[in-house]
Order: C-alpha cells, then structure tokens, then sequence
C-alpha cells in the first residue's frame, strides 16, 4: 500500500507537471533555493526547487514546486540560475519547471 501511495502521487504529479507545461503561461525566472527531500527515484533525487516568478505585468513572487530530477541537471538548477517555467493564470503558486 505504501509504494502505491508513493508512486501514485509521483505519477499524478508528472501528469499535472506536463498539462501545465503545455497549457500554462512562460515567466522570468530565478531560482532561490534547492533543497534535497530525501527520496531517490531510479537513484535521481526528488528535490523542492524555490523560484522567484516574475510574470509580465504583475508583480515578482516566490513560488516553489517539488520534482523528481536527474543528477546530471541539478547544477542547471543551482540559486541564480534561470530555468524554463510555466505558471497557472488561475493559480500563480502552481508552476512547473521544465528541465
């Protein structure tokens, strides 16, 4: 029951992910923070990424989304660096970095 609960949120999770990277709206970018969650997925770690978002017209804010990614692109995601980003309209919180 336990791996099903995991891996059932891990997969809802990607699937939301790639809806809002295909529906959502691009936004400046700056990531603030990466922090490591302690969980290893096919031994990538899964990470909580904090990004300061700043869409066009309205005013800059932190938003911050929790991702399984590859070890090979966590220096693509370091404090300072841009990454490719989509935000919901209805939703400013929800993001999805494309990585």
């Amino acid at each position: 029951f336990l791996m099903w609960k995991i891996f059932g949120n891990l997969m809802k999770s990607s699937q939301e992910r790639q809806q809002l990277l295909m529906t959502g709206i691009p936004a400046n970018r700056r990531v603030l923070q990466l922090m490591d969650t302690g969980m290893l997925v096919n031994h990538n770690p899964q990470v909580r990424i904090v990004v300061q978002v700043e869409p066009p017209g309205r005013a800059p804010y932190p938003a911050e989304c929790t991702m399984v990614i590859s070890q090979l692109a966590i220096p693509r995601v370091q404090p300072g660096c841009m990454v490719a980003l989509k935000y919901d309209p209805v939703n400013p919180a929800r993001i999805a970095i494309a990585i």
